[in-house]
């Protein structure tokens, strides 16, 4: 055999196709990030088929501990757009195409996965979440004697029932400050939206709330506003000069 055939054999070897779940696997010659093959997946009929990458780019940017956000979608929409490709916010995939032609729409959509995901480990930045309950303690503690602050206090709602509230604040006389952090996840949300709802329908004058949110996590407006309804919402970098404002009144 002539070097070019070793060439041609070794490549046939790589480049198998299989059956895998109601589809045919191809391994192509891109990379991920990780040096892991990009797969691309084929599905259709005798006449016409679509490619698709069958979520290999978001797997490997999950891989990486980047989080799957609108900024990664935006990242698959710009190399879907100049290929000529779509995406579902997982899979990049071609549009239905003739048979003839998979071999171009096998290497669009490869190299678009691979370039998205590529593209995704540069742009996006791996975000430690803040440890908010331990930085608003810090805040209140410059602020309040420890006999002023206390943790994990039971206050009635209107319907009877009692909530422990993350820090209360004894301003002096009867008057009370409710400080709960959030985080932007709907156990978090959904239980801060409860809880402050039903104690603020008492209108006690002496019960103030205050909700404090990290404006550098990924907040959707819809939830913002929500927490608004239910009481005083402040991001963490405004807390200190709300204390003050309240001190002062």
């Amino acid at each position: 055999m002539s070097q070019i055939d070793y060439i041609n054999e070794a490549l046939r070897s790589f480049l198998r196709c299989v059956q895998q779940e109601g589809r045919i696997a191809v391994p192509t010659l891109c990379l991920y990030p990780s040096n892991s093959t990009v797969t691309v997946y084929v599905t259709g009929g005798e006449r016409e088929v679509v490619v698709s990458d069958g979520g290999g780019a978001m797997h490997e940017i999950a891989a990486h501990g980047l989080p799957a956000t609108n900024q990664a979608g935006r990242i698959l929409s710009t190399h879907c757009r100049s290929n000529g490709l779509k995406h579902d916010g997982k899979r990049i995939y071609s549009d239905a195409i003739p048979l003839a032609a998979i071999s171009s729409a096998i290497a669009l959509v490869a190299n678009a996965s691979s370039l998205a995901a590529h593209d995704a480990l540069s742009k996006i930045r791996v975000r430690q979440r803040r440890d908010l309950r331990e930085a608003l303690k810090s805040v209140l503690e410059k602020r309040y004697s420890k006999d002023q602050i206390k943790h994990e206090v039971p206050i009635m709602g209107e319907s009877a029932k009692q909530y422990k509230f993350d820090t209360v604040i004894e301003l002096g006389g009867d008057r009370r400050l409710i400080v709960d952090t959030v985080v932007p996840e709907a156990s978090s949300i959904n239980a801060r939206i409860v809880s402050h709802i039903d104690v603020s329908k008492r209108d006690d004058p002496t019960v103030m709330q205050r909700i404090v949110y990290d404006q550098g996590e990924e907040w959707s407006g819809a939830n913002l506003k929500l927490l608004q309804m239910a009481a005083t919402l402040v991001p963490f970098e405004m807390v200190g000069p709300n204390l003050d404002r309240l001190r002062v009144s």
